[in-house]
């Protein structure tokens, strides 16, 4: 067997159970969510959002974005993607957030 298809296989592979935990994850988020306090909310809302921009579910990840900090890195990020996602180009250039070296 080539070397190109060996590095196709695991290529695959690796692609097919990433998308496997990233259903897994937010599936996960989808049963836990209404049960846990908003602090809890926010602790599962970056991995959530993350999970469900890698599966293409644009609403969920609007809905989990909402609980990341506004003036955070990953708020910041998440808002932009969601907007760019929306041809909101102008507001994605636009989103800021706080860093300590300000």
């Amino acid at each position: 067997m080539c070397k190109f298809r060996v590095l196709s296989f695991y290529s695959i592979n690796f692609l097919l159970s990433s998308l496997y935990f990233r259903r897994q994850l937010l599936d996960l988020a989808c049963d836990k969510w209404p049960l846990v306090s908003d602090e809890g909310r926010q602790g599962m809302a970056r991995m959530a959002a993350a999970a469900a921009w890698g599966l293409g579910n644009w609403e969920s990840m609007e809905e989990y974005s909402c609980l990341i900090l506004r003036d955070s890195y990953d708020g910041a990020f998440y808002r932009a993607v969601l907007a760019v996602h929306q041809d909101h180009f102008g507001q994605a250039q636009q989103v800021e957030y706080y860093t300590p070296f300000q």
